[in-house]
C-alpha cells in the first residue's frame, strides 16, 4: 500500500499529486461518464486511477516504471476487484492507439517527454476524442497558442490548430506535487474537432507548408517564392503583417494564407514546401545525436 506523502520514483521526472481531495476535485472537472473508455498515462501511485475507475466504463492505465506498476497492481487488486481495469507495464509512446475508438486520455505526464506525448495524442486519425493532461504551463502555451490567451503562435500550435482545440481548466500550486516542481503546472483540456478546419487529404501538404513558412520571416525568403506580388497583397488584406515573423501573425491569417497557397498551387511552388516536415525531423534527430554523443559516445548502443 502506498503511503501518503512518500515519493516512490523520480526516474522518469514525474511529480505526483499527493492529496486525495485535490485528486477528486480534478477528476470532477473532467467530462467523463460511465460510458467512457479512459487511457491513463503514468498512473504512478494510482491516486487518479482509483477515482477514474468509479467514473468510467474502463481504464487502461499505462505505467512505464516496473516498480510502480507492481505496487499499483497490488494496490488496485485489493480495492477494485470488480472494476474493469487494464494495467499495462509499458511506455505510452510505444503503446498502439489505432485499435481504440472514441476513447479519452488522462495523464499526469513527465515534463521531460511532454512534447513526444502530446505529438502522439495530437494525431487526428488515432488520437483521443478528448484529453486532460497535467503538464508544465509553458508547454501548454506552446501547443495551445492563442487559444490559451497568449499573443504568440508557435510551430506546434499552428500545426495542431485545424484538428484540436485547447483550454486550461485548472492551475496548480507547486506544493500540490511531490517532489515539488520548479515550474508552474496546469490541467490542459484538449478537444478533437468534430470536423477539421482543413480537408484531411491536405493534411500532409498543410504541415509541409506551415513548417516551411515558420523557418523564415514573412515577406522574405520562401514567401516571395510561393506568392506573386498580387497574391501577397491579397494576403495582406486578409490580415498578414509583412516583415514580421510568423509567430506574430493571427492564426486565422495563417490559415487564409494556406488557402491562397492551395488556390494558386503549382508543381513549381510545391517544390519549396514538399518534404519540409521530414527534413525538420532529420534535423532534430541530428541535434539529438550531437547532444547525446557529447555525454556518451556509445549512446546508440
Amino acid at each position: 500500500m502506498f503511503k501518503k506523502g512518500s515519493v516512490f520514483n523520480i526516474k522518469f521526472s514525474q511529480n505526483f499529486i499527493q492529496s486525495p481531495k485535490l485528486a477528486k476535485n480534478i477528476i470532477n472537472l473532467l467530462n467523463i461518464d460511465h460510458n467512457d473508455q479512459i487511457v491513463e498515462i503514468g498512473p504512478g501511485n494510482g491516486i487518479l486511477t482509483s477515482i477514474l475507475l468509479f467514473k468510467s466504463r474502463k481504464v487502461i492505465a499505462i505505467e512505464k516504471d516496473k516498480e510502480l506498476y507492481l505496487r499499483l497492481k497490488q494496490k488496485l487488486k485489493q480495492r477494485f476487484k470488480d472494476h474493469n481495469l487494464e494495467l499495462i507495464n509499458n511506455d505510452f509512446l510505444e503503446y498502439p492507439l489505432h485499435f481504440l475508438q472514441d476513447y479519452k486520455v488522462v495523464g499526469n505526464i513527465p515534463f521531460n517527454i511532454t512534447s513526444n506525448i502530446l505529438n502522439k495524442i495530437l494525431n487526428f486519425k488515432t488520437g483521443p476524442i478528448s484529453a486532460y493532461i497535467i503538464l508544465q504551463r509553458e508547454a501548454a502555451l506552446m501547443f495551445g497558442g492563442s487559444r490559451l490567451n497568449t499573443s504568440k503562435e508557435t510551430l506546434k500550435s499552428i500545426l495542431a490548430y485545424p484538428f484540436f482545440d485547447f483550454k486550461i481548466i485548472y492551475k496548480f500550486h507547486k506544493f500540490d506535487f511531490s517532489p515539488t516542481p520548479k515550474v508552474d503546472s496546469v490541467l490542459l483540456f484538449i478537444q478533437k474537432r468534430k470536423t477539421p478546419l482543413i480537408d484531411l487529404k491536405d493534411e500532409i501538404l498543410f504541415k509541409d507548408y506551415i513548417v516551411s513558412i515558420c523557418n523564415v520571416r514573412v515577406g522574405e525568403g520562401i514567401w516571395n517564392n510561393l506568392f506573386s506580388p498580387t497574391q501577397l497583397k491579397e494576403m495582406n488584406y486578409l490580415g498578414l503583417i509583412f516583415y514580421k515573423g510568423i509567430y506574430h501573425q493571427l492564426i486565422k491569417s495563417i490559415m487564409e494564407s494556406f488557402k491562397i497557397f492551395k488556390k494558386y498551387l503549382s508543381k513549381n511552388k510545391q517544390k519549396y514546401v514538399v518534404g519540409s516536415v521530414n527534413k525538420l525531423k532529420r534535423e532534430q534527430l541530428t541535434i539529438i545525436k550531437i547532444n547525446r554523443t557529447r555525454n556518451d559516445r556509445k549512446w546508440y548502443k
